[in-house]
C-alpha cells in the first residue's frame, strides 16, 4: 500500500476568514469520505511568518493507486458531496500530492 500526502494551501477572500474556517471544517470531512484519504490536519500561518497561503492542510492518503484516489476526489468537487464555499479565494490556492520516501521518523 502506497503512502502519500496532499498539501492543500488556501486563502480566504478578504474579510471572510471566519466563514472560510467554518466551511473548511466541513470540507475536511467531505475529503475524508473519499477512498484512500485517512486523516487531515489543518494549520494556520504562524505569527511573523511569510507565505502566499494562510491556511495549509495536510491530508494523509493510503492507496495502491493514487490516480484512483485523486479522481474520486476530483469527481466530487463542486457537487453535493463536496460543496465549495464562496469564501475561498480561488485565485490563490495550491494542491500538490507527494509520495512517501519511507517510514516516518520520530524522536
Amino acid at each position: 500500500m502506497g503512502r502519500f500526502v496532499l498539501i492543500a494551501q488556501h486563502n480566504a477572500r478578504s474579510g471572510q476568514d471566519q466563514e472560510f474556517n467554518r466551511w473548511y471544517d466541513t470540507h475536511v470531512a467531505d475529503v475524508l469520505r473519499c477512498p484512500g484519504f485517512i486523516s487531515a490536519e489543518r494549520f494556520e500561518l504562524g505569527l511573523g511568518e511569510s507565505s502566499n497561503y494562510r491556511y495549509p492542510t495536510i491530508y494523509q492518503i493510503e492507496t495502491d493507486d493514487l490516480e484512483v484516489a485523486k479522481a474520486a476526489m476530483r469527481s466530487r468537487i463542486g457537487s453535493s458531496e463536496m460543496r465549495i464555499s464562496d469564501s475561498v479565494d480561488r485565485e490563490r490556492t495550491s494542491s500538490v500530492y507527494w509520495a512517501s520516501m519511507g517510514n516516518p521518523t520520530a524522536k
